[in-house]
């Protein structure tokens, strides 16, 4: 048996992964220039293909991978800034509903631009 073969699955998902966090390194360091953290930009990416709809936090948390209290820590600092924006569900008071702002989606388009060069 060819050891080469057999291993060449493990051998791609090893360099997608490599490839994966070498990229995600690269967003983190370019957004946290702009003052986004990585897990603010995932929530603006987030909230921009759901755009105007908004999201729920639980929707949110979802989409982007990241815990309740990850998640409602970065919301805070981004709705600080003006790039999200909370709105109480009307169908159920218990739920927000999170939007992105007009200063977030130019925020995000900005970043994105610059990431197009990196890879």
């Amino acid at each position: 048996m060819d050891t080469g073969t057999a291993l060449s699955p493990a051998a791609d998902a090893l360099h997608q992964i490599r490839e994966a966090r070498a990229l995600m390194a690269d967003v983190a360091s370019m957004s946290r220039a702009v003052g986004i953290s990585l897990e603010g930009f995932l929530a603006l990416a987030a909230l921009a293909e759901v755009t105007p709809q908004g999201m729920s936090m639980t929707d949110l948390a979802k989409a982007t991978g990241a815990t309740s209290p990850t998640l409602t820590r970065h919301i805070d600092i981004l709705a600080t800034k003006s790039l999200v924006y909370r709105e109480i569900d009307p169908r159920d008071r218990r739920s927000t509903f999170i939007y992105i702002s007009k200063l977030g989606l130019a925020r995000l388009v900005a970043l994105a631009d610059a990431l197009g060069g990196v890879r």
